[in-house]
């Protein structure tokens, strides 16, 4: 295994999969809003999950690793090493995820409380006319308040099923990628076609999921009436 081409490998991979993950986001978001935009490429939070992808790029890569060592015959120390490595990633990946949807979750949550505080306060703030006061103290918390609200990025956690987005994602992109390098070219065509079916479906449906949502009301509603 050449050093460099395995370090360009493994630089590939994670690009790939992090880039991806952020040009995903704007690109179903645009889909959903119609809009085009490429604002806070670095943003956290949003489908797919960055973080769950990027994490599950290292796991794929490092199982690879240990599966070519293997097969090649290489000394067991070097196995051993290689699966000790996979095990670590493996537990990264579930801290990762579990993160993404915990303690990023609640501070999303506690993010958005903060921000609707800020807006309820502005609001009494103007309300009582306080801005007429002469009190520079109280116009300065106030000020401090909002800047902080505005501040705060309140899409930083994770639901579900922006985790198994992310997860799916890094995992044919990363297995893509590695197939590539260890030459194996059934199992690359294969995490190719994975990649366009899930840009694909997950597309189809975003864009028809309120036509979706619509027909599942209009059948509830009728067996509702016939029975």
């Amino acid at each position: 295994m050449n050093l460099f081409n395995f370090v360009i490998y493994v630089t590939v991979t994670f690009l790939c999969t992090s880039l991806g993950t952020q040009l995903l986001k704007k690109y179903f978001r645009a889909i959903t809003i119609k809009k085009i935009s490429f604002k806070d490429l670095t943003q956290d939070g949003g489908f797919p999950s960055s973080h769950t992808a990027f994490s599950i790029s290292w796991t794929v890569i490092s199982i690879f690793a240990t599966i070519h060592f293997y097969i090649e015959g290489s000394s067991k120390d070097i196995v051993l090493l290689s699966a000790i490595v996979s095990t670590i990633a493996i537990g990264n990946m579930s801290i990762v995820i579990r993160d993404a949807l915990g303690v990023r979750r609640i501070v999303q949550i506690l993010c958005d409380a903060v921000k609707k505080a800020a807006k309820s306060n502005s609001e009494l703030f103007d309300n009582l006319n306080l801005k007429e006061v002469n009190n520079e103290a109280t116009a300065r918390i106030q000020s401090n308040f909002e800047d902080i609200a505005n501040k705060m990025n309140i899409k930083s956690g994770h639901l579900p099923h922006e985790v198994i987005g992310g997860a799916f994602w890094g995992t044919l992109v990363s297995g893509a990628v590695s197939s590539y390098y260890y030459s194996l070219n059934t199992l690359f065509i294969l995490f190719l076609i994975g990649i366009m079916l899930y840009i694909l479906t997950i597309s189809i449906f975003i864009k028809y999921s309120v036509s979706i949502l619509e027909w599942r009301i209009v059948k509830l509603i009728i067996s509702k009436r016939v029975h």
